[in-house]
């Protein structure tokens, strides 16, 4: 069986006869935004030489995965595969590109596809709740001619693929592909989920390291999954309009080099786009596949570093054609507000600051959270804070740059950004770089933009995703 990785969690698998795209993004760029982003490392692929697929796998409904540039560019004869919890909107949105043969796979059923056997797990019960309709996937020989691969996919391993293995029910994989999604960004720049207040860069790339270690090998893995190589991907894109040195990128290098050094029964690989695996029973050798291959990384690269701002970069710069358009978008955001009080009490981030007396050594008032949108054309910004007491936002004029020793929680975010995604033209996800947040106890899952990547995401507002992606097959 031959096994290609195309860049960050894309594959394709190839065995006799029957050829699977999995995750397929072969183009540039994520999300709705033509700028989304760019794959790292660079590379080139070249698209008279791809092979075609019989069957595409899609894990779950992000754009990183379910990439409508890459999928419309594929034979409407494949069998489009996707798990039973995945989204309505994307299958809609693959039968509105012509797709006809789609197969909702329930999971834990071992199925045989072509000469593939192929059995659909739900991810497991830890993962984030934005990644819960991940579909991971245990790949077989159907005549059992190569080891188990499997492929974990942006969430924790299913329970349900575990207690197969510890009862006999299916045969132990040697080989599993771990996404770690931990930002491919600069030492010197401000990730999505980073925390404002304590402005924490990563700067300490050994401890860093050395944490996502434990978690990718130790934590994430149980023991008794006798996995031989650990194939580490994701994480493969970098930020338009940034800038970085290959240094800074090259996470997923330093952790398995670290990894090989410590693991003397374990073998730990970084995959580059091409890079190539032909795997048999207990045989696994690597070469380079001719129809991707990656780009020469320095021209896509320079020295120069941002300096850290508290004002992100906005990523709808000129939404808003003028102020009434603005003033509309800002009465649209006061309707909502109520909504939003509910959805964050309820949230995560709303019963920890109920429970909080002092935060930076004072006793706390009545709000505990603050939300800052930024407004055009030079208008002040409009800040509200969250009352625990009335259960409701008020007007706040706290000076932002003292505003994170005052709030527990906050978010800065434009007003133009989060009218896109209200409007559908725009996913929570295409703003994530346009987003800054700080938050209590040093837990990324605290911060607000993970509250609204749940509050926003596919799974609660899949209006919003169907109409978002229906727009860019116009």
């Amino acid at each position: 069986m031959k096994l290609v990785f195309g860049g960050h969690n894309s594959w394709i698998l190839h065995n006799e006869n029957t050829t699977i795209y999995f995750d397929p993004i072969f183009n540039d760029g994520k999300g709705i935004k033509a700028d989304g982003g760019k794959i790292f490392p660079p590379r080139v692929v070249d698209f008279g030489k791809l092979p075609k697929p019989d069957f595409v796998f899609i894990s779950h409904e992000h754009t990183d995965h379910f990439h409508i540039p890459t999928i419309l560019n594929i034979s409407r004869d494949a069998v489009i595969v996707v798990g039973n919890l995945m989204p309505q909107f994307v299958t809609d949105i693959l039968f509105d590109c012509g797709f006809k043969n789609i197969i909702r796979q329930q999971t834990s059923v071992p199925e045989r596809f072509g000469s593939f056997k192929i059995t659909l797990y739900n991810a497991g019960s830890r993962t984030a709740f934005w990644e819960q309709r991940v579909t991971q996937l245990l790949v077989e020989g159907f005549t059992n001619d190569f080891d188990p691969i499997y492929f974990s996919v942006d969430a924790a391993l299913s329970e349900y693929f575990i207690d197969d293995v510890n009862r006999g029910g299916i045969k132990p994989p040697k080989i599993i592909a771990i996404s770690n999604n931990s930002e491919s960004s600069s030492d010197s720049d401000f990730g999505t989920l980073d925390d404002l207040r304590t402005s924490k860069l990563k700067s300490d790339k050994a401890l860093f390291n050395l944490r996502l270690l434990k978690e990718l090998f130790i934590d994430f893995v149980p023991s008794q999954l006798l996995i031989d190589k650990y194939l580490i991907v994701g994480g493969g894109f970098v930020k338009d309009g940034y800038n970085y040195n290959i240094e800074s990128l090259n996470r997923q290098l330093d952790l398995v080099n670290l990894a090989n050094s410590l693991f003397l029964s374990k073998k730990a690989i970084a995959p580059m786009p091409g890079s190539s695996y032909e795997i048999g029973v207990d045989s696994f050798m690597e070469y380079q596949c001719e129809f991707i291959w990656c780009d020469e990384v320095s021209k896509h690269l320079t020295d120069k570093v941002e300096k850290l701002s508290l004002i992100p970069t906005k990523t709808c710069d000129g939404f808003f054609k003028d102020k009434n358009y603005q003033n509309h978008a800002l009465q649209n955001l006061k309707n909502y507000l109520p909504c939003l009080v509910k959805a964050l009490l309820l949230s995560g981030q709303g019963r920890l600051a109920s429970t909080m007396t002092n935060f930076n050594g004072n006793l706390l008032g009545n709000s505990r959270i603050l939300i800052v949108f930024i407004l055009d054309f030079n208008e002040p910004n409009y800040q509200i804070k969250l009352d625990f007491q009335k259960s409701k936002f008020i007007e706040d004029f706290t000076p932002l740059e003292l505003a994170n020793e005052i709030f527990p929680f906050g978010l800065i975010i434009h007003l133009c950004d989060w009218e896109a995604v209200h409007q559908g033209q725009l996913q929570i996800w295409d703003i994530a770089d346009s987003m800054k947040s700080w938050y209590v106890d040093d837990n990324p899952f605290y911060s607000l933009i993970s509250f609204l990547y749940i509050h926003l995401g596919e799974q609660l507002r899949p209006d919003l995703a169907f109409k978002a992606l229906k727009s860019t097959l116009k």
